[in-house]
């Protein structure tokens, strides 16, 4: 193969610390200097803007910034005050308003840093103040905020609808029953952890005060419903649903809390910037690299071999998944989908996988990449915040990386959970 240099360069690069979009790009520009002497070489610079030249990923600077708006807002606290009066009163109740807050924030997000970081600044102190031991308090804020991108909106969703033109409308509707089945999942690994370590209940609040919680944060909770209703209803696209949560976010932050200053924007506008310029630009370096593995015809190749091993769709498909969840302790969750969805599409096809179905499977388990050392992106967030050394935290997400590991092969292995309501609301 004469691409096995290339591939072999992009390791090295990889294993000795190069940034994920350096590696990705310098490893192709090699690619070309040497076996595309004679292709110009405006070919790449075409090729990056090409692939990020896409009304559909225009939603991700949308989600980032209705995510910043909303934190810097007072919408998070919000959100995390509501949850606490429903069950801040049980055994261990701050880990299950983490899990909660971590729910709805992710259904505006669609980001699992963004996640962590709004979620985990809130709630790590509550807890590291109430006895919680940090390594705990910080794994659980990363294991929660990893389920950003599974409840829709989702960035990776975005990405990976857009590669392979699937409905990213129909990806978002199958994130929702794993999103919280996997929530539901972290609240009952919490309750063991409590009943163990003595975690204290918070006290009980009134009924008014419930109310009174709800009704404060009753707009923020419509965020997701006001971005997403609209893209099941089939009203809006995903990038016209982005611009709504932006607006939605704005118009509450500012005229309803009036918590958001015009001297906080131009922070948020940078946040926003920095973020959506990381994953675009890694998607652009990607979309050469991927060009390359087309013009070498490497996904052919993958997928005539995996298919000619003569085993069952659900076989192939656990392979897949036992790949990428090695490919995740690695690489970034954008990478892994620009690099290894071309390829994949063509397996996933000839072993007659629905892709809707594949691509949420997909992102479940880049989300799970950012939980695993030595790269777990949100695993180094919580680990900041909670100020806890990475290597106590490594080990105390050990429990959370099982459990969700579980129940992303339970959904391989039971469809229906993943497409039942797309079939139903987007038939």
């Amino acid at each position: 193969m004469n691409a096995a240099p290339f591939l072999i360069l992009f390791l090295v690069l990889i294993l000795g610390g190069v940034g994920i979009a350096i590696a990705l790009g310098f490893s192709s520009l090699v690619y070309f200097f040497v076996r595309l002497p004679t292709v110009g070489f405006e070919l790449i610079p075409q090729k990056m803007f090409a692939a990020i030249d896409s009304t559909a990923l225009t939603a991700i600077p949308l989600f980032i910034l209705a995510g910043e708006l909303m934190n810097f807002g007072g919408i998070t606290v919000r959100i995390v005050r509501f949850a606490s009066s429903m069950v801040g009163h049980i055994r261990g109740g701050l880990s299950y308003v983490t899990v909660i807050a971590a729910m709805f924030f992710g259904g505006v997000t669609g980001s699992a840093i963004a996640d962590t970081t709004a979620v985990g600044s809130v709630t790590i102190p509550a807890m590291v103040s109430k006895g919680y031991r940090k390594d705990f308090s910080a794994a659980l804020v990363a294991a929660a905020g990893s389920i950003g991108p599974i409840i829709p909106p989702s960035i990776p969703m975005i990405l990976y609808g857009s590669i392979v033109n699937v409905s990213i409308g129909k990806m978002f509707l199958g994130g929702y029953i794993p999103g919280i089945i996997i929530g539901f999942a972290l609240m009952g690994l919490s309750y063991i952890y409590a009943r163990r370590e003595g975690h204290p209940a918070e006290e009980r609040k009134t009924l008014k005060e419930m109310v009174l919680a709800f009704f404060d944060s009753f707009l923020a909770l419509l965020t997701p419903v006001a971005m997403i209703g609209g893209i099941v209803l089939g009203i809006v696209t995903p990038t016209e649903a982005g611009m709504i949560g932006v607006v939605y976010a704005f118009l509450v932050a500012t005229l309803v809390y009036r918590v958001l200053k015009i001297g906080d924007i131009p922070k948020i506008l940078v946040n926003t910037a920095i973020t959506s310029g990381v994953v675009l630009f890694v998607f652009a370096t990607a979309s050469i690299f991927g060009w390359v593995m087309a013009f070498e015809r490497i996904p052919q190749i993958v997928a005539q071999s995996l298919v000619g091993l003569g085993v069952s769709s659900a076989a192939v498909l656990a392979l897949i998944l036992a790949v990428l969840l090695v490919l995740g302790m690695f690489l970034d969750g954008p990478a892994i989908i620009i690099i290894m969805t071309p390829v994949l599409y063509q397996v996933i096809m000839k072993a007659g996988i629905d892709p809707v179905f594949f691509g949420v499977l997909m992102c479940i388990d880049i989300c799970i990449g950012t939980l695993t050392p030595p790269v777990g992106v949100c695993l180094f967030v919580a680990a900041g915040i909670a100020r806890v050394p990475f290597e106590k935290i490594s080990y105390a997400i050990l429990p959370f990386i099982v459990v969700i590991t579980l129940l992303m092969f339970l959904f391989a292995f039971v469809p229906i959970l993943v497409m039942w309501l797309p079939n139903l609301l987007m038939p």
